[in-house]
């Protein structure tokens, strides 16, 4: 728990600060509750930030947050249609004021994301669509992000004890069930557990949940792998990384190379991880 909270906060004292009674609590309403409430103390603070960045590095701070995966340089540039030049700078002066973290790798195609990932499930929860999985998403990786495999699995265990309870917000419990549904790291029988217990529950609430099409395919977008691939990376779970490449990735993605490359890196195989790296490069620009 220790390690996934540095990676929620970026080591940032205030943020540590928080989040340490909600990795305290366990049961559905009171972790939501509490989730919910850290998010609207940490608002002005975070709404601060980005007031004070310049439009240029607005447009770059809302691609990573909602891409959350690393970004290339030219990725960037692109989403936000802005100059490779101007990117790049732009990018370099964020990553000197700490707000954005720089995965360099063996090329020039480093790879950004956004430092403070508690930030990160802020804006997306502040900028996500009203329908869909986007809608949860930041509730997803914010599980995603305090738990491992085994911890999410009994998350939503609790979570099937607490659907249909008296006293709690069916709205709440519903946000739960999509969030869970939206994990790639969630198995297909868990999934369906939660989902055939919410429709029996709330059966008047049943349009607010995810159509089973837009999770039960999950695992067979390349979106899903790369996002599990990445959480367990970011959690240091280097061999269930490995897992999901084996299992679902497409070995003529570069993706799939790069995230390989990332791994060997971490394990100090820097021969392996620039092979790695070179193989993706050559598949992206072939």
């Amino acid at each position: 728990r220790v390690d996934h909270l540095r990676v929620l906060t970026g080591g940032v004292p205030r943020t540590i600060m928080l989040l340490l009674d909600v990795f305290n609590k366990d049961g559905d309403a009171t972790v939501f509750e509490d989730l919910r409430r850290t998010l609207d103390l940490v608002t002005p603070l975070y709404k601060h930030r980005m007031d004070e960045l310049s439009p240029q590095k607005q447009k770059i701070v809302h691609a990573l947050a909602m891409q959350w995966d690393g970004m290339s340089a030219g990725e960037v540039a692109s989403a936000t249609r802005l100059e490779s030049k101007v990117a790049s700078a732009q990018l370099g002066q964020l990553v000197r004021d700490g707000f954005v973290l720089r995965d360099e790798t063996s090329t020039k195609n480093h790879f950004y994301q956004l430092a403070e990932r508690f930030f990160n499930i802020w804006y997306l929860m502040n900028n996500a669509q009203r329908n869909g999985p986007q809608k949860v998403r930041w509730l997803t990786r914010f599980f995603e992000l305090w738990c491992d495999e085994q911890g999410l699995q009994d998350r939503a265990r609790k979570h099937l004890d607490s659907i249909g309870r008296e006293g709690l917000n069916p709205a709440d419990l519903l946000l739960i069930t999509n969030a869970l549904l939206g994990s790639a790291h969630l198995d297909r029988s868990t999934k369906e557990l939660v989902y055939e217990r919410s429709m029996r529950s709330y059966p008047d609430h049943s349009d607010q949940l995810l159509h089973s099409s837009q999770w039960r395919e999950q695992g067979a977008s390349a979106s899903g792998w790369r996002d599990a691939v990445w959480a367990a990376i970011e959690r240091f779970e280097l061999q269930r990384a490995e897992r999901i490449l084996d299992a679902e990735a497409d070995m003529n993605d570069p993706w799939a190379m790069i995230y390989r490359g990332d791994i060997a890196v971490l394990r100090g195989a820097l021969p392996q991880a620039r092979k790695a790296f070179e193989d993706g490069l050559r598949i992206s620009t072939a």
